[in-house]
């Protein structure tokens, strides 16, 4: 899944609650140039546990572990 949502990253993230809740294995490449990578990695933690990385310049990744 990637997301290029120029702010709104958060927003369509709690969108996605469901979606990320119910398959196991996700990775997200999310630009966080925006939104900056403490709002969303914060978000993502409230709805699952994952690792983080830096993907490039303005993008980092989101690897899903478990719920």
């Amino acid at each position: 899944m990637k997301l290029d949502i120029e702010g709104m990253e958060r927003e369509a993230l709690r969108g996605a609650i469901d979606f990320i809740r119910y398959y196991l294995q996700i990775t997200m490449i999310i630009e966080n140039f925006h939104s900056g990578q403490f709002l969303i990695t914060d978000t993502l933690e409230e709805i699952a546990v994952f690792e983080f990385g830096k993907a490039d310049k303005f993008n980092m990744y989101a690897k899903k572990l478990r719920n």
